[in-house]
């Protein structure tokens, strides 16, 4: 039985309201929903009752709800008597994470960590570069012990990951631009509109330009940006079209911007990698099973 889908249950007793429930423990309400369902599975019962108003407990809920919180107090108390086991340098370890990390809710994983571990560390530190050879090698020589990141550069058979999400490649145009009005962008509506991408540096620049030159055209490229907002700036001012990641769009404000998709789209998808076969310090080690227990990764 999972303790986090146990603690999530009291959480959601607590609350009766998935949405005010899953923010308090950091993770969406579908996370939330489909960690109910399987302990509920699990139980072979129904813990809630379900209306368009409100949840709340069943009659097996309520029978369950006391053994639930004896769990959890048994989980916490072990955990804190463990904890002087665990010497200063295990209690910390070093991510590196990808610039665009915050467009991916990193921090509101960390955060959901950092609630059920209050004394583990984790040292955040952005690639100077994101490429394959610094992401690899800083695996490697130890730079980080783990890292957040496009699994377009973990190619290695010696790296294991675990797949978080996924996104993938959208059109950003001004509001008044006939194509707006579209609700998918054919590529080759896009062979002679200036074209505003992110810099050569980025995954996203890597893969806008792929699907071109499977398309069979060279992408009329008018601003080459190293800031997404920069990016959507140049839009709002109707300097051309922007493709980008579709969570990136989340800084879009103002009505002056329209967000379409385009086919053919391109997908990627972000995941945490350490290294195989690896000794892993006590805190990478239960930030690693956090993930897989905690969170709802991809499988």
């Amino acid at each position: 039985m999972n303790i986090f889908h146990i603690i999530d249950f009291i959480k959601l007793a607590e609350y009766n309201n998935f949405s005010a429930a899953a923010d308090e423990l950091y993770i969406t309400q579908s996370s939330l929903s489909k960690h109910i369902q399987s302990l509920e599975k699990e139980l072979r019962t129904e813990l809630f009752c379900h209306n368009t108003r409100k949840t709340s407990l069943s009659e097996t809920g309520k029978i369950f709800l006391p053994y639930a919180k004896q769990m959890e107090g048994i989980f916490l108390k072990v955990n804190k008597e463990l904890q002087h086991l665990i010497s200063e340098d295990q209690m910390r370890f070093t991510m590196g994470c990808m610039p665009t990390m915050a467009h991916y809710n990193l921090m509101d994983v960390i955060a959901g960590f950092k609630t059920q571990y209050p004394q583990l560390n984790i040292n955040l530190s952005e690639f100077l570069y994101n490429t394959q050879r610094e992401i690899t090698e800083g695996l490697f020589y130890e730079y980080y012990e783990m890292v957040f990141c496009d699994s377009f550069f973990l190619n290695s058979k010696n790296i294991e990951k675990i797949d978080y999400c996924r996104d993938h490649l959208v059109a950003v145009l001004h509001s008044t631009h006939p194509l707006a009005y579209h609700k998918t962008i054919e590529l080759d509506r896009l062979a002679r509109e200036p074209l505003i991408f992110l810099n050569k540096a980025s995954t996203t620049y890597y893969y806008s330009k792929t699907i071109f030159e499977q398309a069979g055209f060279i992408p009329n490229i008018s601003f080459l940006g190293s800031r997404i907002e920069n990016v959507l700036e140049c839009v709002s001012k109707n300097m051309g079209i922007a493709l980008l990641m579709k969570k990136f769009t989340s800084l879009i404000s103002n009505g002056d911007m329209a967000v379409i998709e385009i086919h053919p789209t391109v997908q990627r998808t972000i995941s945490f990698a350490r290294l195989k076969n690896h000794t892993h310090t006590d805190s990478a080690d239960m930030f690693w099973k956090y993930i897989l227990t905690g969170i709802n990764p991809l499988s």
